[in-house]
């Protein structure tokens, strides 16, 4: 039987491989010093931590809080026009009206700011995972996209309790203009 030789098992490269090498590890240094810089800048923009999901609902807290307080002025305003005294369970229920509709709202938005943040964080991943690709990426990513969209939430949120609240005036007076109706036409056939 014959036997190997006792040769080495080494391969040279041949003139194409290293040229190609050569180019790896250019394209290698490139990317760390050009482009990992920028990568690592863009990354840190987009991690969010507590202090980001604190930040966003403060922001969408007071834009709820000013949504509501108008409202509790107008709630107000109404009660008032309506002769209603303020220390009057009726002027009492139509406030606790707007409030629970806060609290409500508040509740919400929180958990909902939460959601939106992590959102915003995983479209800044793909945002990165497209420039890698080369693709094209108009999305917005970032906390002010949150705080927009809290800010239009809390502004209809405000709304509808606005809403109830008109409502339920509306149809106090429906009640009250039925009442007096009512007190007219029984007058007049007394008299008659």
């Amino acid at each position: 039987m014959g036997g190997g030789g006792g040769g080495s098992a080494r391969i040279d490269e041949t003139p194409e491989e290293q040229k190609l090498a050569e180019i790896a590890k250019q394209k290698w240094i490139r990317y760390k010093e050009e482009f990992r810089p920028f990568e690592d800048k863009l990354y840190s923009e987009l991690r969010m931590d507590e202090s980001d999901h604190r930040t966003a609902k403060g922001i969408n807290t007071a834009h709820l809080n000013q949504q509501y307080n108008q409202v509790q002025q107008q709630v107000q305003e109404q009660q008032r026009r309506q002769g209603t005294n303020p220390n009057s369970g009726r002027y009492k229920k139509a406030l606790d009206k707007v409030f629970n509709a806060q609290s409500q709202g508040t509740a919400f938005q929180q958990s909902q700011t939460d959601l939106d943040v992590e959102n915003q964080h995983y479209l800044g991943l793909q945002k990165m995972v497209n420039i890698g690709r080369g693709i094209q990426d108009d999305s917005e990513a970032g906390l002010m996209t949150v705080t927009n969209d809290a800010a239009n939430q809390a502004a209809h949120q405000a709304g509808l309790a606005r809403k109830q609240t008109n409502n339920n005036a509306s149809g106090f007076g429906q009640f009250a203009g039925m009442a007096a109706s009512a007190w007219g036409n029984l007058r007049q056939s007394e008299e008659q």
